[in-house]
């Protein structure tokens, strides 16, 4: 999304809908709509239409991203399994299973665009990991109660601009570079975040703020339709909102404030 200039209004114009009470939901750079709900994972059109649907039976997904190309990774968090599935929904590897690792509490699992790699977080053992395609274990980072002290458990953790993002609710967010140094912590409380290159777009009280990092100068807000939002994804200029009853896609357009 290209945010250009001294101060935006950002506007949102409804576009579709699409119900359903989804676990987790994923969009791709084509803009098919990725949604799980139990053990079945659907492979929607931008236009809603169903392409592809699986059933996983053992493994109920967590969370689901489709951000690499012809990759699916499907994370199940109570197993502590991962499966990797093409753009057809068909199984690449089989069950991963995280404790083959010597993780002891997987909390977060998401891919790394530095190689075919993908990140671990282990907060049962205050670690990060980045694991390669042989499930090789390339990159740890050990001794992050620094970064777990007095805090909730994440709900986020992606790759974006080079650098991993860890977003802690109603704390804020921990960086680190590609190849697991620490960066920086952005205090900020947050019910869900993104970011999209140079800014920060948090969702709070049914309102979303953008800021501009690294200072985290507040530089726009949108209001958000009166309904409950659990999380946001923006992608191709497109904003998707996910309540409890459905997923709304919104169109975003900017227009410049020259006050």
């Amino acid at each position: 999304m290209s945010l250009i200039g001294r101060a935006q209004n950002l506007n949102i114009s409804f576009l579709d809908s699409l119900k359903g009470d989804f676990t987790d939901y994923s969009i791709d750079n084509f803009g098919n709509i990725y949604t799980t709900n139990k053990d079945l994972i659907v492979k929607h059109s931008p236009q809603f239409d169903t392409l592809f649907s699986s059933s996983l039976k053992s493994l109920i997904p967590t969370n689901i991203e489709s951000s690499k190309s012809f990759r699916v990774l499907i994370f199940d968090r109570e197993r502590g399994v991962i499966n990797f599935m093409d753009n057809t929904l068909t199984d690449v590897k089989g069950e991963i299973d995280l404790a083959d690792l010597d993780v002891l509490q997987t909390v977060l699992v998401c891919e790394s665009f530095n190689g075919n790699t993908f990140w671990v977080l282990d907060e049962g053992g205050q670690q990060l990991l980045k694991v390669n395609q042989n499930l090789e274990i390339i990159s740890r980072v050990d001794n992050l109660n620094f970064l777990f002290n007095k805090k909730e458990s994440p709900i986020q953790m992606f790759e974006r601009n080079d650098e991993l993002a860890i977003h802690f609710p109603n704390h804020g967010v921990g960086t680190f570079d590609v190849f697991g140094t620490y960066l920086k912590y952005y205090s900020i409380k947050s019910d869900w975040i993104t970011i999209e290159q140079d800014y920060l777009f948090s969702l709070n009280n049914n309102e979303i703020n953008v800021y501009h990092l690294p200072l985290m100068d507040q530089y726009a807000s949108l209001d958000l339709p009166k309904n409950k939002y659990i999380s946001f994804q923006i992608v191709n200029q497109k904003l998707y909102l996910k309540s409890k009853a459905s997923l709304q896609v919104f169109s975003i357009s900017e227009s410049t404030n020259n006050k």
